[in-house]
């Protein structure tokens, strides 16, 4: 264990306050949790990858083709994916008025299009409509005969 010697306690009111970084602070958590726990610390990771059998960042082939990576790897033992948590209260983000106004502008631009679009379609049915109405029209000047 590193001389400066962690309580349970200790630990847990210097990881409450930790800010939502999880890429800056899990491999620096885990350790202070494995002296904590009294466990031994992940191990260096070396070229062979057989010998990496304790370590951060442990390299997996992933389906498509390329390389992912575990958080912390111990063969035979588990896998652990460290994600951040806090319970404060984040305020909730506001939009930019720049983000805002370009929120806007995609609405207006959805609800014209879709106005567009239901234009269309009555209009094509207004034709149709027209088209029927000429008919008629034709037949009573015709005497209802067939065209």
């Amino acid at each position: 264990m590193p001389p400066n010697i962690l309580t349970t306690d200790s630990f847990i009111a210097r990881w409450q306050a930790s800010g939502a970084a999880e890429r800056a602070n899990y491999q620096l958590f885990l350790s202070e949790l494995c002296d904590v726990l009294d466990l031994p610390r992940p191990n260096p990771t070396v070229p062979d990858e057989a010998g990496n059998v304790y370590v951060f960042e442990k390299p997996v082939p992933l389906p498509h083709g390329t390389t992912g990576r575990i958080d912390l790897y111990r063969r035979g033992s588990f896998v652990l994916e460290a994600k951040q948590g806090s319970d404060q209260q984040q305020p909730p983000a506001t939009l930019s008025t720049a983000g805002e106004r370009q929120r806007k502008q995609r609405r207006r631009d959805d609800r014209a299009g879709r106005a567009r679009l239901r234009q269309r379609k009555s209009g094509k049915n207004r034709n149709l409509r027209d088209e029927q109405a000429d008919r008629r029209k034709r037949r009573e000047r015709i005497g209802n005969e067939p065209i």
